[in-house]
């Protein structure tokens, strides 16, 4: 397992591919890693947006003490998670931000501090709709694993 992790899998043969892609230009590197595996769903956007909300809610609704933090941290969370999950392998880490959604719809009845309740609980449905796939699932790279897709749904 070590000679695995340190010099790569095994390769029966000359069915290995000892090329590089050194030589090709950086913006042709780009286009084939942005083709290859990195999409941009509009449902994650519309997460890090709502992450980037509550990432202001001090300012916005003047949210206060605990409930300020929790929005705070669950937005950075949202984001990142988000970003994570452009990628096909990642794919299933938006189920992540539904969770961070039921925390949000719950967090207002928990913390103190809240000053727009029902603001909160709306960007918690929304973040959590922003979790279901709105993109062609591909099987590439990863395996669609539907018992988690119906526990989410």
């Amino acid at each position: 397992m070590l000679r695995a992790l340190l010099f790569g899998g095994t390769c029966d043969g000359d069915a290995c591919d000892k090329t590089d892609d050194f030589e090709r230009p950086a913006r042709q590197v780009m286009r084939d890693v942005l083709r290859g595996g990195v999409t941009f769903p509009w449902t994650l956007w519309v997460s890090i947006a709502i992450g980037a909300a509550l990432m202001s809610t001090r300012l916005l609704f003047g949210t206060e003490g605990a409930a300020a933090d929790s929005d705070h941290i669950v937005g950075a969370l949202i984001i990142t998670m988000s970003i994570m999950a452009w990628a096909e392998v990642a794919r299933a880490l938006r189920y992540v931000n539904a969770l961070f959604g039921a925390w949000l719809v719950v967090a207002p009845w928990i913390l103190a501090g809240y000053s727009a309740t029902a603001a909160a609980g709306l960007a918690g449905l929304a973040t959590r709709g922003g979790a279901r796939p709105a993109w062609r699932m591909g099987s590439r790279h990863y395996i669609r694993d539907n018992s988690i897709i119906s526990i989410i749904q």
